[in-house]
């Protein structure tokens, strides 16, 4: 779906991810879209057919940059806490920018009980696990993680974090931003998998 997209559409979903980014997912309008591309709104219309068409297209092509992004980090020269650390750099800048539009899709699986848009929230959050199990098991295959941790819940358990620590930066746009807060995120996760939490380095900032 996305390979299929026009350079007009990708500007159209750019311009969307920045009005969201900004200003919140509910000032998204495709008037707004149209006054920052300076289009009239019906060009936007031409295509995107309704604001919930936008928002799955949205999800398409950001989970598409999120692959694309996150295929780096199961690079075998890199250690486990190093790929680790570079998996949350690379989610914290990431879902700092789209996270609304996760949030927005999982409101309407809950709320409307759309079977499709939950097949979408289940499809990202089974690549974000994939991924932070492919490292924890590399991790306590390498001896640097506890060889009695469970890959799934410890997947779990870390982008939980991740996505309470977005919801917070939502709640509290003065405090920091979640990817400032990355150092503090690595050591908290960290000391969970380490086979020695002593050797981690402790920060005083608040992470949640």
């Amino acid at each position: 779906m996305v390979e299929d997209l026009t350079d007009r559409q990708r500007d159209v979903l750019e311009t969307a991810l920045e009005i969201i980014r900004r200003e919140g997912m509910q000032k998204l309008t495709f008037r707004r879209i149209a006054q920052q591309l300076d289009v009239t709104e019906p060009a936007i219309y031409r295509h995107f057919e309704s604001k919930s068409e936008l928002v799955e297209t949205l999800y398409y092509f950001t989970h598409s940059k999120l692959k694309e992004l996150t295929a780096p980090v199961l690079n075998p020269e890199l250690s486990a806490d190093e790929a680790l650390r570079k998996l949350l750099k690379i989610l914290l800048e990431h879902m700092e920018q789209v996270d609304a539009v996760y949030l927005t899709l999982l409101g309407n699986c809950v709320i409307q009980k759309n079977d499709h848009w939950r097949e979408l929230m289940a499809d990202a959050l089974e690549l974000l696990r994939s991924r932070f199990e492919e490292i924890i098991q590399a991790g306590i295959e390498a001896g640097t993680f506890r060889s009695d941790l469970n890959l799934q819940t410890s997947a779990t358990a870390v982008m939980g974090l991740i996505q309470s620590r977005c919801i917070y930066y939502r709640l509290n746009p003065e405090g920091p931003r979640p990817s400032e807060a990355l150092e503090e995120v690595f050591s908290l996760i960290l000391k969970g998998l380490a086979e020695d939490p002593s050797t981690i380095q402790d920060y005083d900032a608040e992470v949640l």
